[in-house]
């Protein structure tokens, strides 16, 4: 699109930070904050990232099961509810005939 605005053309309104090139890798860090020991793989940082989500995943299925349960005993209490809301309303009626 020629007429389409450019970077230049607006105001400045951030501080853009350039990403670093490829040739820059950054320094691998441990999960203790340490700087990793020379015989550190790539393989054994993934595996100890696979291992990570897994971890987090088991916490999202037993939060979510919890969460279920919380759903299932609120369904429970507002049938519950909606049943002596049904009583009392035919209790008005009974007395309203009277």
């Amino acid at each position: 699109m020629p007429n389409s605005p450019v970077a230049t053309d607006l105001p400045a309104s951030a501080i853009i930070i350039p990403f670093p090139g490829s040739s820059a890798a950054p320094e691998p860090v441990n999960p203790a904050g340490q700087a990793p020991s020379e015989a550190e793989l790539p393989g054994e940082r993934l595996t100890r990232a696979l291992a990570m989500l897994q971890a987090a995943q088991a916490e999202q299925r037993l939060a979510l099961s919890s969460w279920r349960q919380a759903i299932e005993a609120l369904s429970t209490s507002a049938a519950s509810l909606n049943r002596s809301l049904e009583t009392y309303q035919d209790s008005v009626r009974n007395l309203r005939s009277v």
